[in-house]
């Protein structure tokens, strides 16, 4: 139970010190392994005296070992029950000769009060002052208060300029914000008034050429539809052209901020190049060979009235005139009147549902459509026929093919007239030869129903096809299996391409989202939209960089491809069969 002479030969220690102790007299007596680990125990304690070498902690009721190496009474006892040696420097050592250390005790506790000061915010270190009466000076304590009155002002001062350097901020953006509104403002009612001026000028002259071909007229012994329409105005008789033009009135009415923005953007674009404050003049916004629909009307009517054509004015540009034409396109109908109906199959006439038509569609030449449905028979009808038959004689397609499975979708080939292509609800792709009636190609690698197929508008090989199976698969007609594979993580409910580019395609998915793809990398789409609140029914590209959406959320969403932003949504459907198209 005695220590070695060699262990006794080495540096001295004290019941208080946690110093290191050679271990090459010793290390004779260990294996290799715990020489090392007892080397490792031996060398940390010596960083910090006031950590256990074995736990690494602090050090927590302390006992110290003959050795002279101190752990906690826990940790030691614990390696004792194995073994009978020091951990720090393997001599001997046994429970019975542990005593604890009180000096390294309070050391310890003085220094976790120290670190845990440390640790403490100022606030806090100074409450602890306050609370253990540390403070018994009143000078000390006055030059405390007046520091931190000092402290105070200069933290208030720091939040004021931060206050002020926010609102300066917001102000020079709000400003600028409406600066550039200001600017555009400007400019749209230049355009505005530019544009009165040059219909006002045109007014007058058609009252004048008006006047002349009454007097006309009148030398004549005719009637004249100038003659009656003011003797109309004169008398307040409302006649057609009166109660179209109040019609007319009132439908723009109704949608007047959306003829706003329509002309705003015809002739005034915010896009235009022009300083802030300085609007843009006329002859920017219109081009100096441009001509208007009022510009090849009145010179003819000046014509008629013995005027110099040549004396014409020139209009306000092209955008007034195409916007000219959206408006008056845009009053002119307002109800839709039915010019024929298609009978439904023979064979489904009793049967109401089986009656539901699920996809309609013309050719490239727009002579013939197809019609396609649950009734499992795909219908080609030539269009002049149908609307120029008798009312009451019944539709007869030109053309009638049986399948297998109901249909949901079909699509005409732009450049082979004959080719249609369908799809089912068994999963089918199928191309069909529409002259013989025949059955060309069938693609089966779907899993569930086929919603959408479309055809590439510049490749007649190409065709595409949407699954409740979350897949988009691009078929080949020069091959059977497919060309390649989306995957989804929702049902492909409709697929389109873009009809200048066939390697980008619009993906309408259950997720609520449009998908858009570039074929050549199809790992990651090209932008996702996001918007609708229910599934996506039905995709098109109105152009190369302008995509609409329709969803069973009753909207319509007309999308900037380019900007990858939603342009503008379309309300109004009431979606009473849950499907929009």
């Amino acid at each position: 139970g005695r220590t070695s002479p060699a262990h006794r030969a080495g540096s001295p220690r004290s019941v208080g010190m946690d110093v290191d102790a050679p271990t090459s007299a010793v290390a004779t007596s260990l294996s290799p392994q715990q020489a090392g680990g007892e080397a490792d125990v031996s060398a940390s304690q010596g960083d910090e005296p006031c950590v256990c070498p074995i736990c690494r902690g602090a050090f927590s009721d302390p006992f110290v070992a003959p050795c002279g190496h101190s752990f906690c009474h826990n940790c030691i006892n614990t390696h004792l029950a194995t073994r009978a040696n020091c951990p720090a420097c393997g001599a001997f050592a046994a429970t019975e000769r542990l005593v604890p250390n009180y000096a390294l005790s309070l050391l310890a506790g003085k220094v976790g009060a120290a670190k845990a000061a440390a640790e403490l915010d100022p606030a806090a270190r100074l409450q602890n002052a306050l609370a253990g009466n540390e403070l018994r000076d009143i000078n000390e304590v006055r030059e405390l208060v007046g520091a931190l009155m000092v402290h105070e002002e200069r933290l208030k001062q720091e939040a004021s300029e931060a206050k002020l350097s926010v609102l300066l901020d917001f102000l020079h953006l709000t400003r600028q914000e409406k600066l550039t509104e200001a600017a555009q403002l400007r400019a749209e009612l230049e355009c505005i008034e530019d544009d009165l001026g040059q219909l006002q000028a045109h007014k007058v002259r058609f009252d004048a050429v008006r006047a002349a071909v009454g007097k006309q007229e009148q030398g004549r012994g005719l009637g004249s539809f100038f003659t009656a329409g003011r003797a109309a105005e004169e008398t307040g008789e409302v006649g057609t052209a009166a109660a179209a033009l109040a019609v007319a009135t009132r439908r723009v009415e109704a949608v007047d901020a959306d003829l706003q923005q329509l002309y705003t953007a015809a002739r005034c674009p915010r896009d235009a190049p022009q300083a802030a404050g300085e609007a843009m003049s006329v002859e920017d916004r219109s081009g100096a060979d441009t001509t208007t629909a009022i510009d090849a009307v009145v010179p003819a009517i000046d014509a008629a009235g013995g005027k110099d054509a040549a004396a014409a004015p020139r209009g306000a540009g092209g955008g007034l005139a195409a916007f000219m034409e959206t408006l008056a396109t845009f009053t002119r109908f307002t109800q839709l009147r039915e010019t024929a109906a298609l009978a439904p199959p023979a064979a489904s006439s009793r049967s109401g549902s089986m009656n539901i038509i699920s996809s309609i569609e013309f050719d490239c030449a727009g002579d013939l459509f197809a019609t396609a449905g649950v009734s499992k028979r795909i219908a080609v009808y030539s269009f002049a026929e149908l609307v120029n038959s008798p009312p009451d004689e019944a539709s007869v397609p030109n053309l009638e093919i049986n399948t297998r499975s109901k249909l949901s979708c079909l699509c005409w080939s732009h450049q082979k007239r004959s080719h249609l292509v369908s799809s089912d609800y068994e999963g089918m792709v199928t191309l069909w030869d529409t002259e013989g009636g025949s059955q060309l190609t069938e693609y089966d690698e779907h899993e569930k129903r086929v919603w959408s197929v479309d055809c590439a508008e510049d490749d007649p090989t190409r065709i595409l096809s949407g699954s409740d199976d979350c897949r988009c698969k691009l078929w080949s007609t020069r091959q059977q299996d497919s060309v390649m594979t989306l995957e989804l993580k929702a049902n492909v409910c409709c697929v389109r391409f873009n009809p200048h580019n066939s390697y980008q395609v619009a993906l309408g998915s259950a997720d609520h989202h449009v998908h858009s793809y570039d074929l050549r990398q199809p790992r990651q789409p090209l932008h996702v939209f996001t918007g609708h609140t229910k599934a996506v029914s039905y995709v098109r590209y109105l152009s190369e960089t302008e995509l609409v959406s329709a969803s069973t959320d009753n909207t319509l969403k007309l999308w900037d491809v380019e900007r990858n932003r939603l342009a503008r949504t379309l309300r109004g459907h009431v979606n009473e069969k849950n499907f929009i198209g």
